[in-house]
């Protein structure tokens, strides 16, 4: 199946490229209204990946349901996590891949990506296919639809991959429409 874009959104210990993973969300969706496809979710375990101390002090501040997501399902290996993502993108074959600051997200998961595949310089991506929602977040606000204002509409307040990346489709979807209805 070829979807019109992938979401993907993480949870980090740290914000550098090497930083631990603690979690990936991911979300295939076609743009018409926001259908969402299909979901992927998987915590993953720290191990090899940097770990910033003020960032883990950040969730040890965090509310427990934020800190248990975590841990739910058990984290596994981020050979493992990173493998069922390729997957996942494969299933879906998206024509985009998305996520709130490709400098963050999707740096990491490359970064990642080489690390447990030293050999290559392989994601499940192609650079061309890569997509940012914050110049998004700039025209949502330029069309009355900021960002800060739309997320704060939305019920789930903790930090969840998975919740966050279809939150993004949300929001890309919306601004989108709006725009496409001022053309018109």
């Amino acid at each position: 199946m070829v979807c019109d874009g992938l979401m993907i959104d993480l949870e980090t210990f740290g914000g550098a490229p090497d930083g631990s993973i603690a979690s990936i969300g991911a979300a295939a969706f076609n743009y018409g209204g926001g259908l969402v496809l299909g979901t992927f979710y998987v915590n993953t375990l720290a191990s090899g990946r940097r770990l910033e101390e003020r960032t883990v002090r950040w969730w040890l501040g965090q509310g427990q349901e934020a800190r248990e997501a975590l841990l739910k399902p058990k984290p596994v290996a981020l050979k493992e996590g990173l493998n069922g993502l390729q997957q996942f993108i494969q299933a879906h074959r998206p024509k985009t891949v998305w996520a709130n600051g490709v400098m963050f997200d999707l740096v990491i998961l490359r970064d990642a990506y080489a690390m447990v595949r030293p050999d290559t310089q392989y994601v499940p991506w192609a650079y061309k296919q890569e997509m940012c929602l914050r110049p998004i977040r700039e025209v949502g606000r330029l069309v009355g639809l900021a960002y800060s204002d739309f997320k704060g509409g939305s019920e789930k307040g903790y930090h969840n991959a998975l919740d966050d990346a279809l939150f993004q489709i949300e929001y890309l979807v919306t601004v989108l429409a709006k725009v496409q209805d001022g053309r018109t």
